[in-house]
This record gives C-alpha cells, sequence and structure tokens, in this order.
C-alpha cells in the first residue's frame, strides 16, 4: 500500500533537520515560546509584545536546536545509550547551559547590557523549562514508537524499547538467548538485555523470522548464505554473523521459501 500525501508531508516535516529535531518540533517549540510570552512568565508582562515574543521565541528554538545537537551526542555514549531516563537528565542539564547563553545574549540585545550574575541566576529558570519540554518530548516520543505498527524489518515494540535509538532504527537480523539475558542483533550493532527468550518470542510471533536453535530467532530476510553439515549447520546473516541451526530445528528451517516477499 502506497503512503498517503498527507502522511508523505508529516513525516516530511518530522525529518531530521538538527540532531533529532524536525521541521514540527522547532515549531513546536516556537509556539511554546509564544505562549509563554503571552502569558508574561518569569515576570516578562511588563516588557512590551514584540520584544517579549522575541525574547521567548528565539531562545527556545535555538536552546531546542542545542538540545538535539546535544542529545545525538549523548546517544553515543555506551552507557547512557542503553539508559533512556538518565540519558533525559543530562539532556536537560546540558542544554540549559547554551540556552542560558542565549537566552542572556538575547536579553542583552532587547533590554541592555545585563551582569554576569544574572546569567547565572538564569540557569536554574532555563532548567525549570527545559525539564518538562524533554519530558513531554520523551514521552510522546515513546507512546508513538510503542503503539505503532511495526516497520519491515525493525524489532517489534517490545524489543524495540530495549534498543538504543541507532538499533532500534536498523533492521532485527536475529535475538540470541545468553543465560537470563538476551542478545538483539541489528545491522547497527547488538544489545545486551535483561529479558526471558520466552518473552522474546512471544514478541516475535509477528515478525518473518524463524527459530533455529534453543536459544536463536533469526529474521529471514537478514539470511544471506545456508551452510549444512550432517543434519545441523549455519546461518550466514548480514554482516557475517553466524545463527547456528540445530538438529531439532533444521527440517523447518530447509522448508522456509527464502525468495518470497516479506
Amino acid at each position: 500500500m502506497k503512503e498517503s500525501a498527507p502522511s508523505s508531508a508529516i513525516a516530511s516535516l518530522r525529518r531530521p533537520l538538527i540532531g533529532h529535531l524536525g521541521l514540527v518540533e522547532l515549531l513546536i517549540l516556537a509556539l511554546i515560546g509564544g505562549f509563554l510570552a503571552s502569558i508574561g512568565a518569569f515576570d516578562t508582562d511588563t516588557v512590551d509584545a514584540p520584544r517579549r515574543f522575541a525574547y521567548w521565541i528565539f531562545p527556545l528554538v535555538a536552546g531546542g536546536a542545542c538540545g538535539g545537537l546535544i542529545e545525538q551526542w549523548l546517544e553515543s555514549r555506551p552507557w547512557l545509550a542503553r539508559r533512556p531516563w538518565p540519558r533525559a537528565a543530562a539532556l536537560t542539564l546540558l542544554m540549559a547551559v547554551p540556552a542560558t547563553v542565549i537566552v542572556s545574549g538575547t536579553a542583552v540585545v532587547l533590554f541592555g547590557a545585563r551582569s554576569l550574575g544574572h546569567a547565572l541566576c538564569l540557569y536554574p529558570q532555563v532548567v525549570l523549562i527545559c525539564a518538562p519540554l524533554v519530558a513531554i518530548a520523551w514521552l510522546s516520543r515513546r507512546e508513538v514508537f510503542l503503539q505503532a505498527s511495526p516497520s519491515p524489518g525493525l524489532a517489534p515494540p517490545g524489543l524495540r524499547e530495549k534498543l538504543p535509538p541507532r538499533q532500534a532504527r536498523a533492521r532485527l537480523l536475529a535475538v540470541e538467548a545468553e543465560d537470563h539475558y538476551l542478545r538483539i542483533h541489528t545491522e547497527a550493532g547488538d544489545t545486551l538485555t535483561l529479558m526471558r527468550f520466552a518473552d522474546a518470542l512471544k514478541a516475535l510471533e509477528g515478525m518473518d523470522g524463524v527459530r533455529t536453535h534453543r536459544s536463536w530467532w533469526v529474521a529471514r530476510s537478514a539470511v544471506e548464505e545456508a551452510r549444512w553439515r550432517r543434519g545441523r549447520g549455519d546461518l550466514v546473516l548480514a554482516g557475517g554473523l553466524l545463527a547456528p541451526v540445530s538438529r531439532a530445528y533444521a527440517a523447518s528451517v530447509r522448508t522456509l521459501d527464502w525468495a518470497r516477499e516479506a
């Protein structure tokens, strides 16, 4: 089924421009800035409307752009990549630094020179504004992420939520059980997470793949070569990953139609 024009237009608006921020997110930040200006937040109600709206809208959009770049950098840190909420807290505190500089600079341009002490006092206020913005953005992303229908080739929602963003957007290759843990293999790397293999298999029921071993599940589209020997074998997956095929599952694997469309 072809994507409808409205959904295609929305997707293009959401396409990242700065870090993870697309035009939609930047427009939302501008609207939030307009709302804060209209209510005169943080005692700005005494300022004339043009300067008040400029004071709120520009720093929010520019600060959000800085946050988009910082978020992308935080995702590349291994410890934070697998821990969404600590990453969100770090993002809030870090993005508030350039945002404070932007707010202070905007205040200088619009209202005259301010002291360094004033800029330092602004930081806690900027954190208070950044925190709900980050929380709302992350909660809305998570809701959409979990409720959306699984895209072809991606891990199902129950597994995607355990992956760092870069791997969650990559094609799923295989799932491997390691004691009480689960190693999820994608084209962008693998992640080890605490999860039962039985629960993973339940989440994978709608996926186009096959169990090849008591501790392996493989996506059919990821298989590039099958090697057989004495009733068992190995499947060569994209990227050179080898998935074992035990005798117990060899018959079902051999009957797969590798050529049919996913």
